[in-house]
């Protein structure tokens, strides 16, 4: 091996053997006297019968001036070049999480694993999580969501048997804010509908029965069923968000009826952005001097409401797009189940009205 250069080529080359292999390598440098230093240093690695480098090198793996650069601990760098790169397998996972893929999971991922940079298995580890997690500029709520997709991905690194357990679990628990239930009554709610125009009234009479803004958007006429008074929601966050609900909410159907007469089955009932709904209402809630309400805060009106007037907690669950067997009714508006239990089974007024029965 002695360096030489190219015609025409700044730098020196040299051909780097072993065994029957052979190739020419850039030894990424202009001076004669460091790529002597680097021709020394592989004679060296030759005595040392450290092949492992020279086969690197030729597997195109890693590149002799790298390799030279991180001679001082070679090893520790070797491993990390030839550990299983995780970059790639972001793409391949692809966001997949219990029950739909998500691209949020992939963008949380890759503020931990940015794209195009490689990031060698053994850093996915406990600890470098953690410091992750706690350096992110959010909040506790917004740090479990990047939690819950990093461990989502760890799940999937554990069944391609790439690791043995999931380093996310123990990186660290973070606070939650106590959930908002931010609602109207049902008079606030028909006054803030009445006072609002065109397809923002639409969208809000839409949301007032339990949809929410990602099934109202892709909604078509088609979907309305108005003699059944049924809509076909296509929501995206989970599987249970394709629903059939039904519109409950007897003042939001004249909106609903005069809208759909005016389009053909393809048509978009609703061809407003997510912004020019929310601005619009939050303008109409400024006239009407009610509390500022978000547009996913009509989901709170729909559920409460429900309750108060003594729903199936079932079909609660169905028109929010909730799982039949999730606690999220539960868990957000259990204390006005409470309030509203009056005409349960176990309550003190029916207990008393069986008794005078009997």
């Amino acid at each position: 091996m002695t360096p030489y250069r190219k015609g025409g080529y700044p730098g020196y080359y040299s051909r780097l053997t072993h065994g029957a292999r052979s190739r020419v390598v850039g030894l990424g440098t202009a001076s004669v006297h460091t790529a002597q230093l680097i021709e020394g240093w592989v004679a060296q690695l030759r005595a040392d019968r450290r092949f492992d480098v020279i086969d690197g090198v030729l597997d195109r793996t890693f590149t002799l001036p790298d390799a030279y650069d991180h001679r001082h601990a070679l090893d520790e760098w070797i491993r990390a070049q030839t550990e299983v790169d995780l970059d790639p397998l972001v793409d391949e996972w692809d966001g997949r999480g219990k029950r739909a893929r998500s691209a949020v999971y992939v963008r949380q991922v890759r503020a931990l694993i940015p794209k195009g940079q490689r990031f060698p298995i053994t850093r996915f580890r406990r600890r470098e999580i953690a410091s992750f997690l706690e350096q992110l500029g959010c909040a506790d709520p917004t740090r479990n969501r990047y939690k819950a997709a990093l461990s989502q991905f760890a799940q999937w690194l554990i069944r391609h048997e790439l690791i043995d357990a999931n380093p996310v679990r123990d990186a660290g628990t973070f606070s939650e804010h106590v959930p908002r239930t931010e609602h109207l009554s049902p008079a606030d709610a028909q006054r803030l509908v009445a006072a609002l125009d065109g397809e923002v009234r639409v969208a809000a009479a839409l949301m007032a029965n339990g949809l929410e803004w990602s099934a109202v958007a892709p909604l078509r006429r088609a979907d309305i069923d108005l003699e059944a008074r049924t809509i076909e929601a296509k929501g995206l966050k989970t599987r249970f968000r394709r629903r059939t609900i039904e519109i409950t909410e007897a003042w939001t159907f004249p909106t609903i009826e005069a809208c759909c007469k005016t389009l053909l089955p393809a048509a978009h009932v609703v061809t407003i952005s997510e912004r020019q709904a929310l601005d619009a209402q939050t303008a109409a809630c400024v006239r009407l001097e009610l509390p500022r309400q978000r547009l996913h805060d009509w989901r709170h009106t729909y559920a409460i409401t429900a309750l108060r007037r003594g729903d199936d907690h079932q079909r609660i669950k169905r028109q929010l797009g909730h799982s039949p067997h999730s606690t999220l009714l539960y868990k957000v508006y259990g204390v006005y189940i409470a309030e509203f239990a009056t005409n349960s089974a176990t309550s003190a007024k029916t207990r008393r009205e069986v008794r005078r029965a009997k």
